[in-house]
């Protein structure tokens, strides 16, 4: 069950210090053990962090970093907010809005530089509008759930008109009926139900009006005023991962199915997923970069929506100067 806003403001205390090893085969070298809160399960969304600890890049800078998977009831904010982990990944609106209700997180760097989330539906009962859901059966998972609320509120539509069920990490719950519509990826849940002969559609949330970064780092403001260090040193070898995710198509897909999926995964499957996201991630040969117009414009639909009260400047919210070091770190 997700912790209340409240709730997440009263924990909102900085991660306990990472544990330090010495290694035995280094000389003198300490490694910081912390934990990674992952927005969604571990699947093909996330190769960024696993080709980190696959390839090394973590090693380089002294660091053990747990990656903990998500599920539909799971706040990556509420973890990290709570001091069980000292980063992690949820979509710019959601910390945009979690920054204004008080939450004290901020911002670092987007894996997705175009959300691949979206309304999936099948091809012979399409929906492509938020006021086609009227009456219908519609999983989503809890964290996503307040943003197309927010979305409907704001267009003037009624969220109560709709079933919302909470999402089941398997999106067969569509073509075996047990609902008419799944937001998702699409390139994961979307290209996944493709591979497997359902003929879908989609519509993206950015072309119902709502931009937005998806698997956006964020860690706790204090928390990045006491361990700036760290979390530089995490995002320079998550910038490494990604840029050998991408570098590296099959061989990253080989790794994650051997290594971060169950028996049952499926290869080829895999492989369309990673493809389908590469341009999302890196359309024009960056990565993590952030843009401030995408979170004025999360900030205006929060408060259109009626999740926010009132605006709050992107600067409280994104804090571009920790990848420019992870950068510079990273001899990116």
């Amino acid at each position: 069950e997700e912790a209340t806003v409240a709730a997440a403001v009263e924990a909102a205390e900085p991660a306990a210090a990472p544990e330090e090893t010495s290694g035995e085969a280094s000389e003198s070298v300490e490694t910081q053990s912390v934990s990674m809160q992952l927005s969604w399960i571990k699947n093909m969304q996330f190769p960024g962090p696993y080709m980190a600890t696959e390839q090394g890049y973590y090693d380089e800078y002294g660091l053990d970093v747990e990656l903990l998977g998500g599920g539909p009831s799971v706040d990556s904010i509420t973890v990290v907010a709570s001091g069980a982990s000292i980063i992690g990944m949820a979509d710019s609106n959601e910390i945009a809005v979690a920054r204004g209700q008080g939450i004290p997180v901020v911002a670092l760097g987007a894996a997705f530089l175009k959300s691949p989330f979206g309304m999936i539906t099948l091809a012979d009962a399409p929906i492509d509008t938020l006021e086609g859901m009227y009456g219908m059966t519609v999983a989503v998972s809890d964290g996503s759930r307040p943003t197309i609320e927010a979305l409907m509120e704001r267009e003037g539509l009624d969220p109560s008109q709709v079933d919302f069920v909470p999402k089941n990490p398997d999106p067969s719950v569509l073509p075996d009926g047990a609902v008419d519509a799944y937001w998702g990826f699409v390139s994961s849940e979307g290209a996944v139900l493709k591979a497997r002969g359902v003929d879908v559609v989609w519509t993206l949330l950015s072309d119902l009006g709502e931009p937005t970064y998806a698997n956006t780092y964020f860690t706790m403001q204090e928390t990045l005023e006491e361990n700036r260090d760290l979390i530089v040193s995490i995002m320079a070898a998550d910038l490494a991962g990604w840029q050998y995710s991408v570098d590296n198509v099959e061989d990253t897909v080989r790794i994650t199915q051997a290594d971060y999926q169950d028996e049952d995964a499926e290869y080829e499957i895999m492989l369309e997923q990673h493809r389908a996201q590469i341009d999302l991630i890196s359309p024009d040969g960056v990565l993590l970069t952030m843009d401030p117009a995408v979170f004025e414009a999360n900030i205006e639909s929060a408060i259109a929506g009626g999740l926010l009260d009132e605006a709050i400047s992107v600067d409280e919210v994104v804090d571009f100067s920790v990848l420019e070091d992870a950068r510079a770190l990273a001899g990116k």
